[in-house]
């Protein structure tokens, strides 16, 4: 196989903003405005956001989704079973839970208790921290989620 053909896979490199969205192949990066002036903005109380990116998708039945990667700062958090809400302006996630992983870049692995998901009542990210001495300010996330339409600021 020749090189060109191991990486010659004809994905159109013309494609509209629209039609890159939809195909998942264009990125929005979190603070920055898109669509209309409205921007791709992870942000909650006591969180400051790192670098957040977001690929929303459309699926063959007309059906969005997003994947996305993200890393914040929660301020003024204590290592005792606390929550934390982070959102993503102008979306809306479907009816039930969706579970996504998070990462405690203090604990590495040391024992954190630690779950997160898309919370479908308030479309945010919803992270629980148990009882941990070796607790972070500083966390990631990264997930694919079903959400009900197009997100606001997505061509």
């Amino acid at each position: 196989m020749t090189a060109k053909a191991l990486f010659d896979w004809g994905f159109p490199t013309a494609l509209s903003d629209s039609q890159a969205t939809a195909l998942g192949m264009k990125r929005y990066l979190s603070g920055t405005t898109y669509n209309n002036g409205v921007a791709a903005t992870w942000s909650g109380s006591n969180w400051t956001t790192s670098q957040g990116v977001s690929i929303p998708y459309q699926l063959q039945d007309g059906t969005w989704r997003i994947k996305f990667c993200l890393t914040g700062d929660v301020a003024g958090a204590s290592s005792n079973n606390q929550y934390q809400n982070i959102s993503l302006a102008g979306i809306t996630t479907i009816a039930f839970y969706q579970g996504i992983a998070v990462y405690d870049a203090g604990a590495q692995g040391r024992g954190a208790a630690m779950s997160a998901a898309m919370n479908p009542s308030a479309s945010t990210i919803v992270m629980l921290w148990g009882n941990t001495s070796t607790f972070n300010t500083t966390f990631s996330f990264v997930g694919d989620f079903a959400i009900t339409a197009k997100p606001t600021w997505a061509y």
